[in-house]
């Protein structure tokens, strides 16, 4: 288990230092990892299990990240937005919990810098479904971009 090390809030930022290997071993931290170590965080879904971004790690450092999503990024594709890979936002969504015993990004999802085999953007976030019809939990999810076998009769 990770145990949460130098994370704060400041004027709704998230200082954390995120140490991207897994202690007293020589390998790193990967959605796989933290799927594994933390199963009850996650929303029940295995369409990733076999992609490769889910054995991706990030660079170890300080991390500066707002605490809630921009109000003007709301229902927008990212084009040129600073994104993170889906490793550290999920390292930091459960740092904070651990740290504070409170959800981060509860109805919200933050977009990656990752991407699955098919080239569809990864997203991250929303641990409660405000309409009550699914059940709670950390989300991974893709935005599935149009291709060419995509259309209708």
């Amino acid at each position: 288990m990770l145990n949460p090390t130098q994370i704060q809030i400041k004027e709704n930022i998230i200082s954390i230092f995120c140490n991207s290997n897994i202690p007293d071993t020589s390998n790193k931290i990967t959605l796989n990892y933290l799927k594994n170590t933390y199963p009850n965080i996650f929303y029940p879904q295995d369409w990733y299990q076999n992609e490769s971004f889910m054995n991706d790690s990030f660079e170890s450092g300080w991390y500066y990240i707002p605490k809630n999503i921009l109000e003007s990024s709301r229902g927008k594709l990212p084009n040129e937005a600073k994104l993170y890979p889906a490793s550290l936002l999920t390292y930091i969504f459960i740092m904070f919990y651990k740290t504070y015993n409170e959800i981060l990004w509860p109805y919200d999802y933050i977009w990656c810098d990752t991407f699955d085999s098919n080239n569809d953007q990864i997203y991250i976030g929303r641990y409660y479904d405000p309409s009550g019809l699914s059940k709670d939990g950390f989300s991974i999810h893709r935005h599935l971009s149009i291709k060419n076998n995509y259309g209708w009769f």
